[in-house]
């Protein structure tokens, strides 16, 4: 997935649209910005997925029944943790206090935790895919997505292509969520020296990496590496909000942009409106550069 967004990011970098807030109309950013966002986002989680997993290569092994090791050569649980480690190739070992591995569980509820953040990421990912594919004529229209063309669409509307995969991807995520859920309750059963949500734990576990895994490489492969942008769509959004009059104010002065603010309200083009107020076109290329917007700093200084 990260390569996926980091290639579409590179792509789309100039390619403009209108940020949205609360899904009202907000100030430009780029597709790319926001597919760059998502990379970023991913890149952290897997580190907290790493981080997680660390802890868990502390095992209870050579504790016995409740932690105190009696009935075992005390070397036991060392010598396991090395072997285990030899054939896997994990770092496992044994843990330093066995009467606090094998009574609780918090270890492995932090990786479940851990792996359900990566879902929260993909499902907002999802959620804002699915909005720009909205449409074609009455939704945002703001990206196609062809590869959505060679699988089922509409039962009963001949040639209506649906985002099934993202929502696919939508629904593993929901999953994911509900089995960490049911892993926080199983950390907690048990009491005094041993915890007993091991098997639910780790069968959950084992689901929702694959489930994740599933989602992951199916959104990536199939919908973020074949996302073609309508750019003059996403342009035109981008010049007709309301919000642009919070950067041409210090330009065109208060009142000038409130005349302008409300022919936007109206639907008349930016473009149209500074032209009625007297500005030549050179002037009005100057004020509306998207390229200027994306960035930081205060763009009106410099017009």
């Amino acid at each position: 997935m990260g390569s996926s967004l980091n290639a579409q990011s590179a792509k789309t970098a100039e390619v403009y649209k209108s940020g949205r807030t609360h899904l009202r109309d907000a100030l430009p950013v780029t597709l790319g910005q926001e597919f760059g966002a998502y990379e970023d986002a991913f890149a952290r989680d897997g580190e907290f997925v790493k981080e997680a997993m660390e802890h868990l290569m502390d095992l209870p092994i050579g504790g016995t029944a409740v932690g105190t090791g009696l009935n075992a050569d005390p070397a036991f649980g060392t010598m396991v943790a090395k072997e285990l480690a030899k054939e896997t190739g994990l770092g496992f070992r044994a843990a330093k206090n066995k009467f606090r591995a094998t009574r609780l569980l918090t270890d492995v509820s932090s990786l479940s935790a851990a792996i359900k953040g990566v879902s929260t990421d993909l499902y907002r990912l999802c959620q804002d895919v699915r909005l720009m594919f909205s449409g074609p004529l009455t939704g945002l229209g703001e990206i196609d997505i062809p590869s959505q063309e060679e699988v089922a669409g509409s039962s009963i509307m001949p040639g209506k292509t649906n985002p099934v995969t993202v929502e696919s991807a939508l629904l593993a995520c929901a999953e994911v969520a509900g089995l960490d859920s049911a892993n926080s309750m199983a950390a907690s059963l048990g009491e005094f020296e041993l915890t007993m949500g091991v098997p639910l734990m780790a069968y959950n576990l084992v689901l929702q990496t694959k489930l994740l895994s599933e989602a992951l490489n199916r959104m990536a492969s199939l919908v973020i590496d074949s996302i073609v942008p309508a750019k003059e769509k996403m342009r035109a959004y981008a010049e007709s909000s309301p919000a642009l009059i919070t950067v041409i104010s210090p330009r065109i002065g208060y009142d000038k942009a409130a005349v302008v603010g409300k022919k936007l309200a109206k639907g008349v083009p930016i473009r149209s409106a500074l032209k009625e107020l007297g500005f030549a076109d050179k002037e009005i290329e100057k004020i509306l550069d998207l390229g200027a917007l994306v960035k930081p700093g205060i763009p009106s200084k410099k017009l």
